[in-house]
């Protein structure tokens, strides 16, 4: 995993969250309506029309309210104490948002072996004394967990 690598996973992860945040508070009828105004608009706040017409939303790096998921959080990981405490918890961050939306969408996720998984995955981290433990980490949470329940998770990921 590279630094672009690093801040695409996470943006995604959380574009999802944020997805899911926005049409959880729209109505059916609303939801058409927002699909209608963006018919003429490429987007509108982060949020567009897929060529199914499915609403999807857009997070740019700028839209990171902590400023954590980006590539310069990964390129400065070994960089000094602070950077990777920095990067230890916008993965946690992320994986944990991750669990939370798989937990909630995911109605295949019946295996208490996948509840302790989430559990294992967000402790390696916090337990992750390096840099390389802690990508290494995330590259296996995305390979052998989150590419699992892609389908429900996330669609669009």
């Amino acid at each position: 995993m590279d630094g672009l690598g690093f801040e695409y996973l996470l943006l995604r992860i959380f574009e999802c969250g944020m997805k899911e945040s926005i049409l959880r508070y729209l109505t059916k009828e609303e939801i058409a309506e927002l699909k209608k105004a963006l018919v003429d608009k490429s987007s509108l706040y982060g949020i567009s029309v897929n060529k199914e017409g499915k609403l999807t939303v857009v997070l740019y790096k700028g839209d990171d309210p902590a400023g954590l998921a980006s590539a310069n959080t990964f390129n400065n990981c070994k960089r000094d104490k602070i950077s990777f405490l920095k990067t230890k918890t916008v993965v946690a961050y992320a994986i944990a948002t991750a669990n939370s939306l798989i937990t909630n969408r995911c109605n295949d996720l019946r295996d208490p072996e996948d509840y302790r998984l989430m559990d294992k995955y967000l402790e390696d981290v916090f337990n992750a004394k390096d840099c390389d433990t802690l990508f290494k980490t995330l590259v296996d949470y995305k390979s052998n967990f989150l590419g699992r329940f892609k389908d429900c998770f996330c669609p669009e990921y």
